[in-house]
Parts: C-alpha cells; structure tokens; sequence
C-alpha cells in the first residue's frame, strides 16, 4: 500500500518495472496487430496512424489520471496533511490507470483474433 512513508524501492519500483515491461510487450503486438494485412503502398500511412492514435491516447490517459489524481488530493486536503492528501491523489490515479489497463486488456483478448494462416506459416 502507498503511504507517506512508504520506500520507493518497495511499492513503487517493482509496479513501474510492471508497467514498463508489460507497455513494452503490448507496443509490439499492438503494431503487429495494426500493420496487419497492410499493403505495402499503404504501410506509411498505417504506422503514421498507428502512432499518432497512440500518442494521442497517451495524452489523453495521463491527462485523465492527472485530473483524477489532482481531484483525489483536493477533496482530501481538508483535514489532512499535505503529503496524506496528495498520496491518496497518486493512488487514485494510479487505480484508475489499473482499472484502464485491465479493461483494455479483456477488449484484445476478446477481439483481437489474428491468426497466422498457413500462407503465412510456409517456409519460404
């Protein structure tokens, strides 16, 4: 649990060394996934979509988080130390950016269906 006093090196670490091996992972399949049976005349114009939508959607979530976070905090500062008020701010935002993570996960496992055919799968 995130505290005022909690060590960096106990919560916080080992959850953005999560966050970042599994943002990693993801970007790769979400480009396979996105580059799927583009044409090769159109393959510029895929990747330049595929990462402006994950720019913009990068954006927008930290924005969300950040406001969820900033909410959290102020609602809390009445009647709370400081440090209290904006740590109950971060884990706000950081449930909601888990909450995110997880939804999104159950809509690919549910709707990403790529398939290698046997096309595919053929020594060349």
């Amino acid at each position: 649990m995130l505290t005022p006093a909690s060590d960096y090196f106990a919560v916080m670490l080992p959850a953005m060394l999560a966050g970042g091996t599994g943002t990693g992972l993801t970007f790769v399949g979400c480009t396979v996934t996105g580059m799927r049976d583009v044409a090769p005349h159109d393959s510029g114009v895929a990747a330049g979509l595929l990462n402006t939508s994950v720019q913009v959607g990068s954006a927008l979530g930290l924005g969300t988080l950040a406001a969820i976070a900033s909410m959290m905090t102020r609602s809390r500062l009445e009647g709370h130390a400081v440090a209290v008020a904006l740590t109950d701010g971060y884990v706000a935002g950081l449930l909601a950016g888990a909450v995110i993570f997880a939804a999104g996960a159950v809509v690919a496992i549910c709707t990403v269906n790529a398939r290698i055919s046997a096309a595919e799968a053929a020594p060349h």
